[in-house]
């Protein structure tokens, strides 16, 4: 069990951290550290439908990302 608290995106978020991964990247491992980051099947959903797949890809390595500190240790 731990006592961090769960954080969860919205879409807008993950596209945020996808438009600039360079100064999204120390973000992110700060929010895994943190938090218990949850990624939700409609971010997961809403990448996937992305037409560029330049852009679809950049939004799921962000979620892959996130997930990493989704496990509860």
């Amino acid at each position: 069990m731990t006592n961090r608290k769960r954080l969860i995106f919205d879409t807008t978020g993950i596209n945020r951290f996808a438009e600039d991964r360079e100064s999204a990247d120390p973000l992110i491992a700060g929010l895994i550290s943190g938090y218990i980051v949850r990624v939700t099947a409609t971010n997961v959903e809403e990448s996937i439908a992305t037409d560029n797949p330049e852009k679809r890809s950049q939004l799921l390595e962000v979620c892959k990302e996130l997930i990493k500190g989704g496990v509860a240790k």
